[in-house]
């Protein structure tokens, strides 16, 4: 996840922007070690903001947390790890980002002396806000004339949450990269990502350089 700070001068009053990479997948660290992985993220579509991060423990669904803006640590995540400015125990007291239940009728059963005992699984629903829109690694994205690639992350104002760009791998096995696509040709969400540009043009998008620690 990388910062890059972007600066008026001149003559108009200095505004300065944290411009951060969100790579969906990346590992997420606390003050005191590993916390988990970046597996979603919440938007606000009609704003195109980010509202929340979902951070989950690997190998331990259903016990992902909403981690707010205001918890990154801007200076010090790169592409390949989110670094949060709180420790642990305070992670895990933020707000649950699925709802855990049990579903009898989907567990695993096992045979004995006594007979079948079936013994009940614990399912995640994910917790969407109304009016929030999920975004996961690997969303495929659709081009004016076609499917065109695959969701990497996104870059947003990690002050404001504002979206300024999404990033997709694009190209085939032997020569695919990452591009920035300006939020201004998103049109939306879906059970795919919309854009209003062609193949063509998105192929012919400059790589993004990713800043990547892992």
């Amino acid at each position: 996840m990388r910062s890059e700070r972007q600066a008026m001068v001149e003559d108009e009053p200095e505004v300065i922007m944290a411009i951060t990479q969100f790579k969906l997948g990346s590992e997420a660290s606390c003050t005191d070690g590993v916390c988990g992985v970046l597996v979603r993220i919440l938007l606000d579509p009609r704003a195109q903001k980010v509202t929340n991060l979902m951070v989950e423990p690997r190998g331990r669904v259903g016990l992902g947390r909403l981690v707010p803006l205001s918890l990154v640590d801007v200076d010090r995540s790169t592409g390949g790890e989110l670094r949060l400015r709180c420790d642990i125990a305070a992670f895990e007291k933020l707000e649950r980002a699925d709802d855990v239940g049990l579903a009898p009728d989907m567990g695993m059963s096992f045979f004995g002396y006594g007979g079948g005992t079936i013994f009940p699984r614990a399912v995640a629903e994910e917790i969407v806000p109304p009016g929030e829109k999920e975004v996961e690694e690997d969303e495929p994205a659709r081009a004016s004339d076609g499917e065109l690639g695959h969701l990497h992350g996104l870059l947003a104002d990690a002050q404001n949450g504002d979206v300024t760009a999404l990033l997709f791998q694009v190209g085939h096995l032997w020569g695919h990269k990452v591009v920035a696509i300006p939020i201004s040709a998103v049109i939306g969400y879906e059970s795919d990502i919309p854009l209003s540009l062609s193949r063509q043009e998105v192929l012919d998008l400059p790589p993004f350089d990713v800043d990547d620690a892992s």
